[in-house]
């Protein structure tokens, strides 16, 4: 049996901003711990993507000082991700970094991401953000509600100084804002499931057996991802919440799980082969920085990943190893678990694969540069060669939008 890995993992501190490589990730209910914790918005705090401001791509994070990993995903053994940094002494801190001089000129792009491609910018400029801000400091922030897809939520602005350096740089003015994790509400925008898919979303463990019986419905194990796209998607975006429906009306099903500043869905998965395949029919390779996952697994068919439906991982996976499913409406996959693992090993988790992810432009533009393809892609090729949701005939997929479940509780 082929085992398939946990290859990479990915945070992005600042929505629309630089990603991060790293070796390690806590799962939360909002998907990895500190993943969009933050955005960049106008002066009227709506949000501001790189679709409008491509420079973005280059306020690259760092995050430094964390505390040991207690709950999530390790890496073992991986290289050329020590820009997360573990330290006892360190202040937990974000690093952000951008280029004294914006990038004027196209440059090739890396083709991994510990090979970054060469540019004339040799001096850079930092700010550094308190990561676990105390009372004191979040007293000093102003509390402001932002503007995002359709959703408004309560935020920190992070204050002038950090402002005005993203707005030198990004020549108009912006601010950064901080989400409130313990008062934002906003859920998950992918299609609303059905009331079989929620089950298994929230299904116990003595439902997932070996033996193959299950207490649940028994077509809620075989259903595909649903639709993400068309009217039906445009409506998640801006349907009232559930708060908003009679007591007299159910309110319809919703996904568990909640997002902070991410677009669609707590966790977005993608797989090695199918970056590949979408290099085999590009003119000019690209690199997975272009697609924003925050896992990615190999060992599998190029787009194999479209078929899964729910991803199990076990308690103590330290050695990447996942069994595959026996065939593609089978929804389990598992990680090995280490029966040596301490009481300090990463814990199980669960993923619920709610929908495909439709891409926008922004994957037109190079991560190195900010600067977007005048040949549009990969956006045009994803376009000719990947429209395969049913809900949205129009626009290319790439990567599964997942929900982060554990044993029926969320794993925080």
């Amino acid at each position: 049996m082929a085992t398939i890995q946990i290859s990479r993992l990915f945070l992005y501190p600042i929505k629309s901003c630089a990603g991060l490589p790293v070796s390690q990730a806590t799962l939360i209910e909002t998907g990895f711990q500190y993943d969009r914790l933050w955005m960049v918005t106008d002066e009227k705090y709506k949000f501001v993507t790189q679709i409008k401001e491509g420079r973005l791509a280059l306020v690259t994070p760092k995050i430094i000082g964390i505390p040991a990993l207690q709950c999530g995903l390790h890496l073992e053994g991986t290289v050329g991700m020590e820009e997360l940094e573990s330290g006892d002494t360190t202040t937990p801190q974000l690093i952000l970094t951008i280029p004294a001089t914006p990038t004027t000129d196209e440059a090739p792009e890396a083709t991994s991401l510990t090979t970054p491609a060469t540019t004339t910018t040799t001096t850079t400029s930092s700010m550094i953000l308190p990561l676990h801000p105390t009372e004191v400091e979040l007293a000093g922030l102003k509390k402001v509600q932002v503007h995002v897809w359709g959703d408004d939520t309560p935020a920190y602005d992070e204050g002038d100084e950090v402002a005005d350096w993203l707005s030198t740089f990004l020549g108009r003015r912006v601010r950064l804002v901080r989400y409130i994790l313990d008062q934002g509400k906003r859920a998950t925008k992918t299609c609303p499931p059905t009331a079989e898919q929620v089950q298994q979303a929230l299904a116990s463990p003595e439902d997932d057996n070996d033996s193959g019986s299950s207490n649940r419905d028994p077509a809620a194990t075989t259903l595909p991802p649903r639709p993400v796209g068309g009217w039906r998607s445009i409506f998640s975006y801006f349907a009232p919440s559930s708060a908003s429906h009679s007591t007299t009306t159910p309110p319809p099903p919703q996904w568990p799980g909640r997002v902070m500043f991410s677009n669609d869905s707590p966790i977005l998965l993608a797989s090695e082969a199918s970056l590949v395949d979408v290099n085999q029919h590009l003119p000019t390779p690209i690199d997975i920085r272009r697609f924003r996952p925050n896992i990615m697994v190999d060992g599998i068919a190029p787009f194999e990943e479209d078929t899964w439906h729910r991803i199990s991982i076990k308690a103590g996976a330290l050695a990447r190893k996942i069994t595959p499913p026996i065939s593609s409406s089978e929804e389990k996959i598992t990680v090995d678990a280490d029966t040596n693992a301490s009481t300090s090993a990463p814990s199980a988790v669960t993923l619920m694969v709610t929908s495909r992810c439709t891409r926008c432009p922004m994957t037109n533009n190079n991560p190195d540069t900010g600067i977007a393809s005048l040949e549009h892609q990969p956006l045009k090729t994803l376009v000719n060669y990947r429209r395969v949701d049913p809900g949205d005939k129009y626009r290319g997929c790439f990567g599964m939008n997942c929900v982060p479940v554990r044993t029926g509780k969320y794993c925080s």
